[in-house]
């Protein structure tokens, strides 16, 4: 949640990129802090930015410490806050005097964010380049041996960061209600039956965070010499080659491009699929449990991250206690040494979970709250197939068997669905067409993603 506040955030007032949001409010950024940066593990993620605990002091060379230059400025006053509806209904009139069904679906969600008031500290870079002139790193400090020993790994030292100055709050809440009425009437028996139910679900979180929170920085790239001599790279990081990722235009035009990317990533929920039914079953469901938590998924990525990259599992930056509970319960299924989840490695059953959560973790809030209504083995299998057509630029016929359970309340929630994603349904007569919206982005590939995720655990 926390996440999800700043990178909104960072959309509004830095369109530009200069500014690395933080991912959690635990983590701690101090000026000339060494943040790493850890590649994107998928395509369609953006790379990370990893606190090392470490500043440009502890890894110099000699006594002589580094007090930089810092001027704190008013930065802005943030609170934005939005909501989405939406309804679907289906009403079926069998006779006007025999029956009478009317079934409807109503959703919204809503979030706040609330910053406040917030500051910029800014390092003076001429005095930290002259300070810095003549001075060596310590070639032999742990996290240059590690660096050395890792090809590729980037190092940054972080110079701005944008920091609340009171108690702020981010708050997010979906929530579902679904109505059924009915009357039946027999004119020979004068009899009338009527009936109705309604039942409300819904999901919440709020996170308190305290002043002088860090919910953004910046940083240069330290370019790091053989002798230990260094230089700060003061170009915008996408203009350096050695450390960008890459840029919005990745997608050439037309449909290929989903086709070829979800086709590299398929042997992956054959992984899944091949598990013990009991084993996907119960990954699935706790799964759900975890979609459940407002911020939760993102959460979880983070944690399967960890485990990939051979740490220790952790939940310390974890804010919520009930997305903290929901991830306990996550990692000890994950955990059992029965299922085969343990191998760490991306080709593994794990690295395949992964990837399906790193998708959720893509997708946008009101999106994910109608995926998770649907993640019963039925829906799921007729989703599959619809995404399967997206890929394909193909067309299904809207009275198939294929998509029986996507009529109605529920064919509209799923136009929701992939609209929030990018994918546009269209209907000609009785054949059902995709389209994907004019803006290459990488959500219509989060969308295939997570769904045939879903579906390869909900198999038969």
């Amino acid at each position: 949640m926390f996440a999800k506040a700043t990178a909104k955030f960072l959309e509004e007032v830095d369109p530009t990129g200069n500014l690395i949001p933080v991912s959690s409010c635990n983590d701690s950024y101090n000026m000339l802090s060494i943040v790493r940066k850890e590649k994107a593990r998928w395509l369609f993620q953006k790379p990370k930015y990893v606190a090392t605990g470490f500043t440009l002091n502890d890894i110099l060379r000699g006594d002589n410490l580094i007090h930089p230059a810092v001027t704190l400025t008013e930065f802005a006053n943030y609170t934005q806050s939005g909501s989405d509806k939406y309804q679907a209904g289906l009403e079926a009139n069998l006779h006007p005097e025999l029956a009478q069904l009317t079934v409807e679906h109503k959703g919204t969600s809503k979030h706040n964010i609330s910053f406040g008031s917030l500051k910029k500290e800014d390092v003076h870079l001429p005095k930290l380049l002259e300070d810095s002139k003549g001075r060596f790193l310590d070639m032999d400090h742990s996290l240059i041996k590690q660096a050395r020993e890792k090809d590729g790994t980037v190092f940054g030292l972080v110079t701005q960061k944008i920091v609340t100055t009171q108690t702020s709050t981010i708050s997010q809440s979906d929530e579902q209600a679904n109505t059924l009425g009915g009357q039946i009437r027999h004119m020979v028996l004068k009899m009338c039956l009527k009936a109705n139910a309604s039942f409300c679900k819904g999901r919440s979180s709020e996170l308190t965070i305290q002043p002088h929170t860090t919910i953004a920085f910046k940083q240069y790239v330290l370019i790091v010499k053989p002798k230990g001599d260094f230089d700060l790279g003061f170009m915008h990081e996408k203009s350096i080659p050695s450390v960008t990722f890459q840029t919005d235009d990745w997608y050439p035009p037309g449909c290929t491009w989903l086709t070829e990317d979800v086709a590299m990533l398929s042997h992956k929920f054959a992984l899944l699929s091949g598990l013990k039914a009991s084993i996907r079953a119960s990954l699935l469901q706790h799964l759900i449990s975890v979609m459940m938590q407002c911020g939760a998924v993102h959460l979880l990525e983070r944690v399967l991250s960890q485990m990939l990259n051979g740490k220790c599992p952790f939940l310390d930056f974890v804010e919520i206690e009930p997305q903290r509970q929901a991830l306990q319960v996550m990692l000890d299924v994950l955990s059992d040494e029965d299922n085969g989840l343990q191998t760490e490695d991306a080709s593994s059953p794990l690295g395949a979970f992964h990837l399906v959560t790193s998708a959720l973790a893509e997708m946008p809030d009101d999106g994910l709250a109608v995926l998770v209504s649907s993640c019963t083995p039925r829906v799921l299998r007729s989703l599959e197939l619809l995404v399967q057509c997206v890929i394909e630029n193909g067309e299904m016929f809207l009275n198939s068997d294929d998509l029986a359970p996507l009529t109605g309340e529920t064919f509209q929630l799923t136009e929701l669905l992939f609209s929030s994603c990018g994918v546009e349904l269209q209907r000609d007569g009785d054949v059902l067409k995709t389209k994907l919206s004019e803006s290459y982005q990488p959500q219509p590939l989060v969308l295939c993603l997570a769904i045939k995720g879903l579906a390869s655990m909900a198999k038969c």
